[in-house]
């Protein structure tokens, strides 16, 4: 392999050629669009020459188009001289949810959360409660949430039991430290039916739960049929396998029938005595 070759330059888009196109939902493009409109493009698009004017474009499709529909004539790139050392950005793991609420965190610390948000083209960064939501919630529900002690996920769990049961497992919460969605949702299944609201929504975390249950117990049913009909096939085999070994030595115990076998067949015969080695097919 050739030795790479890498420089920075600023390139006019209409000298850049994609060498693979990309597709995005139209929420990721606006996005984009709103953090190279906020702070500019952070991440160079990678080329490499075709001739003494024009370059291919190797990665960075997504944001070659917005700037194209921002109105920008030209970008930095960064220049390699060959493709070979090339690794596309479908091999660079992604951050997770939890990783990404991280960083924010860390980022409205000493930025403006106004200009965070513009760089996700939001309003706001901070999720809010509905109306609806509000109506359901205890009261000190809704100022952990507001205070940021509780996510808005534990909140979509909570909501499924009446506002006293709430109150009872907000208490959980603060006692055991834990305010992970996992251990709330575990505490509203562990709720009575009088203090559950299902709203007369289909699906529920119950009969999520009783689904769950029966599919389990669906497959245990199947595997349990599965091994009935291998054990009683086994235990046909060994049966019949049996019978064979019997009937086996009788008939090469006649001297008659030994000879002839041994005169005609001789390699059938030397099957049997092996056969006969075993005092059961199951040694």
């Amino acid at each position: 392999m050739s030795d790479i070759k890498i420089q920075g330059k600023d390139i006019p888009l209409v000298r850049l050629i994609p060498f693979r196109k990309r597709t995005a939902a139209a929420s990721a493009i606006d996005k984009l669009k709103a953090t190279i409109e906020t702070v500019g493009l952070i991440e160079p698009l990678i080329v490499t020459p075709q001739d003494d004017e024009n370059y291919v474009l190797l990665d960075g499709f997504l944001r070659y188009t917005v700037l194209l529909d921002l109105g920008v004539e030209s970008a930095p790139c960064i220049i390699v001289n060959t493709q070979d050392g090339y690794t596309c950005n479908k091999q660079v793991c992604s951050l997770s949810k939890s990783q990404e609420s991280k960083m924010l965190q860390a980022a409205l610390s000493v930025i403006d959360e106004r200009r965070i948000a513009a760089v996700f083209g939001r309003k706001q960064m901070k999720p809010r409660l509905s109306k609806e939501d509000v109506t359901k919630l205890h009261p000190e529900v809704i100022q952990e949430f507001d205070s940021g002690h509780l996510s808005k996920a534990c909140v979509e769990e909570i909501k499924n039991v009446v506002p006293k049961r709430q109150k009872e497992i907000l208490t959980e919460i603060r006692k055991t430290g834990n305010g992970t969605s996992n251990f709330v949702k575990s505490q509203v299944l562990q709720t009575p039916k009088p203090e559950r609201t299902t709203d007369g929504k289909k699906v529920s975390p119950w009969s999520k739960r009783d689904k769950e249950k029966k599919s389990m117990v669906d497959k245990l049913k199947n595997v349990s049929k599965e091994c009935d009909f291998f054990v009683s096939t086994y235990r046909r085999n060994v049966s019949d396998l049996t019978r064979t070994v019997i009937y086996v030595r009788e008939m090469i115990s006649i001297k008659k029938i030994e000879q002839f076998l041994k005169a005609n067949y001789p390699d059938d015969l030397a099957f049997f005595k092996e056969i006969l080695r075993h005092d059961s097919p199951l040694k």
